[in-house]
């Protein structure tokens, strides 16, 4: 997933990349594996540890049919 998204950030495009290690940066589920999301690369994103990945899996983050993801 991190390879995929370039070890940087889906939104702030955060670069995670220090030497050869991926630092600051995580792999995220759209739709959770264990709500029966596929584990798949189009079902995840790579987002940042200490903003976008925090928000996304409390749940101020929502999906809309106008945009991708926006913040509340």
């Amino acid at each position: 997933m991190l390879q995929a998204w370039d070890r940087q950030c889906a939104f702030c495009r955060y670069d995670g990349q220090a030497a050869v290690a991926t630092v600051g940066v995580e792999a995220a589920y759209v739709r959770w594996f264990s709500f029966d999301g596929p584990d798949s690369l189009d079902n995840g994103l790579a987002l940042c540890v200490l903003l976008h990945h925090k928000l996304f899996e409390s749940a101020r983050w929502v999906s809309t049919p106008r945009s991708a993801y926006r913040c509340r």
